[in-house]
């Protein structure tokens, strides 16, 4: 036999979420105690957020075995990660930006606009002064937790670094050309 809800009405319907409800049994004991023992999935990691300062900065990346940690100025936290030196600022608003400047030679406009298209987490910008500096944001107003640090330094400084060197030595060859 098909059931359907037009043909029961709202008052069959009722009556058959009651009956699956009664046939479900009422809850034991241990199941009340283990569910009153979860934690809510929305805000679960409430207390793992932490408002990064530079000093915090400094001790994750030690702990991450990253070299030649030591603080900069205003914020900054300098770092090497496979031979180069790159940095984390920590801004007023607990965000980390994190930095790296590389080439003697300023990429042209158009390069770097071609990385910032291509580029999802990241920003190549040339300074007034000619400088290049990749540089990604990660928000931390409300907050960050020590794995998201951890990955997103890892994304920075073993992905997008490499990519960046390998994107402007490229353009260069094809300036020269």
């Amino acid at each position: 036999m098909h059931f359907s809800i037009r043909q029961a009405g709202f008052a069959g319907a009722f009556a058959l979420l009651a009956a699956l409800a009664a046939a479900s049994g009422p809850a034991t004991a241990q199941q009340t105690q283990q569910q009153g023992a979860q934690k809510p999935v929305i805000g679960a990691c409430m207390g793992c957020l932490h408002k990064y300062t530079q000093a915090d900065v400094m001790a994750l990346l030690k702990d991450e075995g990253y070299g030649s940690v030591r603080p900069g100025k205003k914020g900054l936290v300098l770092f090497k990660a496979d031979g180069a030196t790159m940095g984390v600022k920590v801004t007023k608003s607990h965000s980390l930006v994190y930095l790296f400047v590389h080439g003697k030679m300023p990429l042209p406009l158009k390069a770097a606009n071609t990385w910032n298209l291509k580029s999802i987490y990241s920003k190549a910008v040339v300074s007034p002064k000619g400088t290049n500096i990749l540089r990604a944001t990660l928000p931390g107003g409300g907050g960050l937790s020590k794995k998201t640090v951890a990955v997103m330094t890892k994304l920075f400084s073993r992905f997008l670094v490499p990519q960046f060197v390998k994107f402007y030595r490229e353009q260069m060859a094809a300036a020269k050309n």
